[in-house]
């Protein structure tokens, strides 16, 4: 008797794909993803070299990155939170404005949404950074890394999530965030004393 043996091979081969829409190295660039609202997005997040880079984390409304990232150092006297502007709105509290400068944003939670329902949308690797690719319709692409997020002194799910803050205010202490990670994404709320990523936006109504 003859006895044949069958070996199974598995290979996981990670998605790589190149998901810059960008005409050069010079970043950042607007990335025209034929969106309804006609807003535009960042090839990069906030103090990085290119797509791939993570970049600096933010609390909500603050301007500069830090070490600690906890509730008795998040700086209570920006003010505008507190008269109930809810947005950021581009101006001196909103770190792509502040940082990149005018017509540069953080996104509102409307556009973010935007982001979300009008593009197509897959978890992959892109120089050698673990992320999610955002398709348009028009086949732009960006890529946001999975950069996970700072609470206190720790750097919290790298890799496997990604948190990016909107503008947009839910209450006096939390404000709404876009969050991704393999197979799925939305939006919820945290703590403004978090540090997440910024990927910056601009709008037809931009100064």
């Amino acid at each position: 008797m003859i006895k044949a043996y069958v070996y199974f091979v598995c290979v996981f081969i990670a998605i790589t794909v190149n998901a810059q829409s960008c005409p050069d190295n010079n970043h950042p660039h607007a990335i025209d993803l034929g969106l309804s609202s006609g807003t535009k997005w960042s090839c990069c997040n906030i103090e990085s070299k290119n797509p791939q880079d993570i970049g600096n984390y933010y609390s909500w409304g603050e301007t500069e990155d830090k070490e600690l990232y906890s509730k008795k150092n998040y700086d209570g006297s920006l003010g505008p939170f507190y008269s109930r502007v809810i947005h950021l709105n581009g101006g001196n509290h909103d770190v792509a404005h502040v940082v990149w400068g005018s017509p540069w944003q953080m996104p509102s939670l409307e556009q973010v949404n935007e982001l979300i329902n009008e593009c197509s949308h897959q978890w992959s690797v892109v120089g050698g950074v673990n992320g999610m690719v955002f398709t348009g319709k028009n086949n732009n692409s960006i890529f946001l890394p999975a950069g996970g997020k700072r609470i206190d002194f720790s750097l919290n799910s790298k890799d496997s999530y990604g948190f990016y803050w909107s503008d947009t205010e839910y209450d006096r202490s939390t404000a709404y965030y876009i969050y991704f990670y393999d197979g799925n994404l939305g939006t919820s709320r945290g703590g403004m004393y978090i540090g997440h990523l910024v990927r910056p936006v601009q709008s037809e109504n931009n100064d």
